[in-house]
């Protein structure tokens, strides 16, 4: 007999939350959106931890340091966003390596979800926006 499970997908996907549609945009964020872009990216990790948290309790031994990498990016995207010193190239790596674990990290996230696609691709797609807005903003020096 198979077992199914059923998923929050609406909640974990913030379809009702206050800032949905800079989820299922694409292409970079406006200034403006980064912050709120965050706040969304922690409430579905919180969501993420909670359902993924019932079937594998031991997720949660890292729910502080993702929180933790979350907010890094964060200030770091803001830093090298205004920048323009010698020590940009020091910020910029900085970023990047923060942003590769960040895009690790959310592929995992993601994986943890076999069907429906869709659930999946939203874990994928938030990195993507990010680097999207890095690349714009920073390595196109677009804005």
């Amino acid at each position: 007999m198979d077992s199914y499970v059923m998923i929050p997908t609406e909640k974990l996907m913030l379809k009702d939350g206050p800032h949905a549609s800079l989820f299922t945009q694409t292409g970079p964020l406006e200034l403006e959106e980064i912050a709120p872009f965050f706040d969304g990216i922690r409430d579905t990790s919180r969501h993420w931890f909670d359902v993924v948290g019932n079937f594998v309790p031991t997720v949660y031994m890292k729910y502080d340091s993702h929180f933790d990498r979350i907010s890094a990016l964060e200030r770091q995207l803001v830093l090298v966003l205004d920048m323009e010193d010698e020590r940009t190239i020091i910020e910029r790596n900085r970023f990047v390596r923060i942003f590769t674990k960040f895009q690790e990290v959310f592929k995992m996230m993601g994986c943890s979800f076999h069907s429906p696609e869709y659930l999946s691709n939203f874990y994928h797609g938030i990195p993507q926006r990010i680097g999207e807005t890095y690349r714009s903003l920073v390595v196109d020096e677009g804005w």
